[in-house]
């Protein structure tokens, strides 16, 4: 998402954390970084990290990945769909996932971003819409 507003001349702040703090400090998976540096996106300062107690008044969105990481950002902030959901939502309805299915368990990280990706093309539109407002 950053490589894309970059690309589209978007002054954005885009941040990623995880529901749970399990993996706090930690490079990503070995997967993810292959993905990335094949798609010449530097990814070497990432450091895994919890969403934040401030989360809901810092960011204009908080997108998760599945239903399970929206129940638990439903329970620790509020339910507005308009500012939390899952990043699925913004695909059309025919596109075949309603979650993002994690790599971790599939070991296919190239489907893992090409949704997200997908997904991210529409969120870049619908921001570059509001930007010019």
């Amino acid at each position: 998402m950053r490589q894309m507003a970059k690309e589209n001349g978007l002054s954005i702040s885009v941040s990623s954390a995880g529901t749970s703090g399990w993996h706090n400090g930690e490079k990503m998976h070995v997967g993810t970084q292959k993905v990335l540096q094949h798609l010449g996106i530097d990814s070497s300062d990432f450091r895994s990290s919890q969403v934040p107690d401030n989360a809901w008044e810092t960011f204009d969105y908080l997108i998760v990945m599945d239903k399970q990481n929206l129940a638990d950002m439903e329970k620790r902030f509020f339910r507005q769909p308009e500012k939390l959901f899952i990043i699925t939502d913004l695909l059309p309805k025919d596109y075949g996932y309603d979650h993002v299915p994690d790599p971790w368990y599939t070991g296919n990280f190239d489907e893992t971003r090409q949704i997200i990706t997908d997904a991210c093309q529409i969120l870049m539109q619908k921001l570059g819409d509001e930007y010019d407002k």
